[in-house]
């Protein structure tokens, strides 16, 4: 019984032309390294904030013009966190983040300590210009909002309790526990009132939208940029002040209510050193400064709450 022979596909490659195709890729070369401006291995956490070269260049690393981001610079301290301040933007929050803060753990445990020292590479001529050596595996960055949860579980505050024996009854580290009702209630005050009177005072206020709102946001690009950042900076206050105040944004409104809030944390805090007489300073605590530092210090155009 004779066969007939398989029929060829009329696709299918000559063998001459695929012994030559199959003796590719010829040479295999290592992968290219990182950009020099990508995270290092470093012994300190990162705290990637919004905040202007000049502020950088004080002690400890300044302080952030964002009320958000200096609450958590200051509630690391308050943890007793040693930390690096980085400069940074939302175009450069990782993909778990949607918005500044975040954070980048230490290296030291990324990987095991026989593979390669961090302190030996991190003080190497090769740390700013070549990748991390091999083995190292980058730490997941830390979004804002889980960093409550990280701070506690690094609290240097909580190892030293615990070493001194003490009975920390309002938590392991003698803060007040962030979960309670009544701390959340005043952190609303916070977190709305006075923050939709902020961002009033410096986004829809055009003298301080372009004196000192949009250089801020914009230190290291240049001038001819301006306009177009200062438009969507407007644009996007206006956004989210319309999502709490339908209609009509009411200026007299949104100020008189920050400084209900405001009056309502005088009271909260009274003669306490801390809010709700803590130990020590916790969250709620962190948040206030975060926001009155901004106030205070803010070289407005515009009478501010209160006077």
């Amino acid at each position: 019984m004779s066969t007939s022979p398989p029929r060829k596909h009329i696709f299918a490659v000559p063998p001459i032309i695929r012994k030559i195709f199959d003796a590719f890729p010829l040479v295999t070369y290592p992968a290219l390294p990182l950009p020099a401006r990508c995270p290092r291995p470093s012994t300190r956490p990162r705290l990637y904030v919004w905040i202007t070269l000049e502020e950088l260049k004080r002690p400890e690393g300044g302080f952030s013009f964002d009320p958000e981001c200096l609450k958590w610079q200051t509630y690391l301290k308050f943890c007793g966190i040693p930390y690096k301040t980085v400069p940074s933007n939302n175009h450069a929050c990782p993909s778990n983040s949607s918005a500044l803060p975040f954070l980048i753990p230490a290296s030291g445990d990324s990987v095991a300590p026989t593979e390669w020292n961090v302190e030996r590479w991190e003080s190497s001529p090769l740390a700013k210009s070549a990748s991390p050596p091999p083995g190292y595996q980058s730490p997941v960055p830390i979004p804002a909002m889980k960093l409550a949860q990280w701070a506690k579980e690094n609290s240097q505050r909580t190892h030293r309790i615990h070493e001194e024996g003490q009975n920390g009854s309002q938590g392991d580290d003698g803060e007040i526990d962030t979960e309670r009702g009544d701390l959340q209630a005043f952190m609303e005050l916070l977190d709305n009132q006075i923050r939709d009177a902020l961002l009033y005072t410096t986004h829809l206020h055009p003298p301080n939208l372009h004196n000192h709102t949009v250089p801020k946001y914009t230190d290291s690009a240049t001038s001819f940029i301006y306009p177009l950042i200062s438009s969507e900076l407007r644009a996007s206050a206006l956004s989210q002040l319309k999502q709490r105040h339908p209609g009509l944004i009411d200026r007299t409104a949104i100020l008189a209510d920050a400084a209900l809030a405001l009056d309502a944390l005088s009271g909260l805090l009274g003669n306490d050193e801390w809010f709700f007489g803590g130990k020590v300073p916790g969250l709620m605590d962190a948040a206030a400064f975060g926001y009155l530092h901004v106030i205070i210090t803010g070289e407005w155009e515009e009478e501010w709450v209160g006077g």
